[in-house]
């Protein structure tokens, strides 16, 4: 496709587009936690199995796996948050790991401690706080 642009005194140029380079993170899947818990129940530990296989079966060979916890106002510090997010990332990355092993494919997994960042529940109740004690699974 050319692209013409009109200059001063209406010469014609051809125009180039900017070269970029943009990334885009996109969320295929979100794992749920019990309160201060990073184990994950059976039903979860198939949902991360499914997860892998479908990114596994698609050719993605990048993985990026986020732990959140929620914000409550009495115990837990910063620390414990982000140790908590941590371990629940590891937990989900554990389970695709053993599954992509399986398969015969391997994965690039990056983790990150998110601690309360980014919630996506209101954490002054329990429905709130449920929904951001999570584990994400994000592709680029």
């Amino acid at each position: 496709v050319k692209v013409r642009a009109y200059g001063p005194g209406g010469k014609s140029k051809r125009a180039r587009p900017a070269k970029f380079r943009r990334s885009v993170s996109v969320t295929i899947g979100t794992v749920r936690f019990g309160p201060d818990s990073a184990v994950l129940t059976k039903k979860e530990r198939g949902k991360v199995r499914g997860y892998a296989r479908a990114l596994a079966r698609q050719g993605y060979t990048s993985v990026t796996l986020d732990g959140f916890t929620a914000r409550v106002a009495n115990p837990g510090s910063d620390e414990f948050r982000q140790k908590l997010s941590m371990a629940r990332a590891k937990s989900v990355k554990k389970v695709m790991r053993a599954k992509w092993k399986r398969m015969g494919v391997s994965v690039k997994v990056s983790i990150r401690a998110r601690g309360d960042a980014d919630p996506v529940g209101d954490n002054s109740n329990e429905e709130g706080r449920a929904k951001n004690r999570r584990a994400t699974i994000n592709i680029r």
